[in-house]
């Protein structure tokens, strides 16, 4: 009997050993699983760097020369934020405003605005109008009539001691206006302050400029105060 119980407490010991053994080797099993398991990505917190809130963007046409560097405000993720265009004035707008400003130097009672030509297009196409001078005036006094043609130009500052007025195509355009019309051009420069007051103002028929760039000594002659409303000479064919 004794025996017999031993043998089976022997037994009984195995069963016990190996299913210990067996137990363990399956938790070591499943812990090195679970440690293996990558994060679900919705639990996974990154660090997200801010966008800066201010994006300077800079302009390098070269036709439009004026135009400023402007800030574009930017901050999409403050709740309630919005995208601001600072101190940026379209060239378009500018021009208008100085055309505005020079249109409003001439009498009305002697001088009258045949044309003025403006800047629509769409996709390559405007009317012929558009690559003429700004404007077209006729004088009249004492029964003589006379036309001529101004093209406006403001700069917001002067460049290397003189500005670039315009293109060279602009300058032939407005010689071949000149020539075809049989009508004088001028030029009238606006420089500095804003387009529709500027701080400095010159005069300059289109027949004295021989090149794109005008040098501040040269035109100096055709400044004209900016107080003063604009006089033509009808015999000599001269706006100042």
């Amino acid at each position: 009997m004794d025996k017999m119980t031993g043998i089976i407490l022997m037994v009984l010991g195995s069963v016990l050993l190996i299913s210990g053994v067996f137990v363990y080797s399956l938790s070591a099993r499943d812990k090195k699983q679970i440690t293996t398991v990558p994060e679900p990505a919705s639990l996974v917190t990154m660090e997200r760097k801010p966008n800066p809130p201010f994006i300077v963007v800079k302009n390098t046409s070269a036709v439009s020369q004026e135009k400023k560097e402007y800030i574009v405000e930017k901050n999409s993720n403050l709740p309630g934020s919005k995208t601001r265009l600072k101190n940026y004035v379209s060239p378009e707008k500018k021009g208008y405003e100085f055309e505005k400003y020079v249109i409003q130097k001439f009498n009305r009672k002697l001088f009258k605005v045949k044309e003025w030509a403006g800047d629509k297009y769409v996709k390559g196409i405007y009317a012929e109008t558009t690559t003429n001078p700004d404007m077209l005036f006729e004088f009249t006094m004492n029964d003589k009539t006379r036309c001529f043609a101004v093209e406006c130009k403001w700069r917001n500052r002067a460049d290397r001691d003189g500005i670039q007025f315009s293109t060279d195509a602009q300058l032939e355009r407005y010689r071949k206006y000149e020539r075809e019309k049989n009508t004088t051009v001028f030029i009238v420069l606006g420089i500095a302050g804003k387009p529709s007051s500027p701080e400095h103002l010159y005069i300059i028929p289109l027949m004295n400029i021989n090149t794109t760039f005008l040098r501040m000594d040269e035109i100096k002659q055709y400044e004209k105060n900016v107080e003063k409303t604009f006089l033509y000479d009808h015999e000599a064919d001269i706006l100042r």
